[in-house]
């Protein structure tokens, strides 16, 4: 199962708020990402780290971990200049999750 996408991290926002784009993928593929967000949301997993997944495309190395946690947190940068998590608590992936189903 392909999701097909890229991503790739947008140096020039805030420090405060880093910009993540994920981007080049057809309906399928939202459709997989969609699940992947709703087994966040359900607590099926706690953690998805999406550059792992042979199917994304990584620009100039980014990485992203989409976490379910105890507050939100949104897209914050780890150790790495080029490695983040986007955390949320589980209603917000719900959230997120919801307006993909809208589109």
């Amino acid at each position: 199962m392909s999701l097909g996408m890229r991503l790739e991290y947008l140096p020039d926002g805030s420090l405060d708020c880093p910009l993540i784009r994920l981007y080049d993928f057809d309906a399928a593929a939202a459709t997989r990402l969609l699940r992947l967000v709703t087994s966040l949301s359900d607590g099926s997993v706690g953690r998805i780290i999406l550059d792992e997944r042979q199917e994304i495309t990584l620009v100039d190395g980014c990485k992203l971990a989409l976490v379910a946690g105890g507050s939100d947190h949104g897209v914050v940068r780890t150790e790495a200049s080029n490695q983040f998590e986007s955390v949320l608590t589980p209603a917000s992936w719900a959230n997120v999750a919801g307006l993909e189903e809208a589109r």
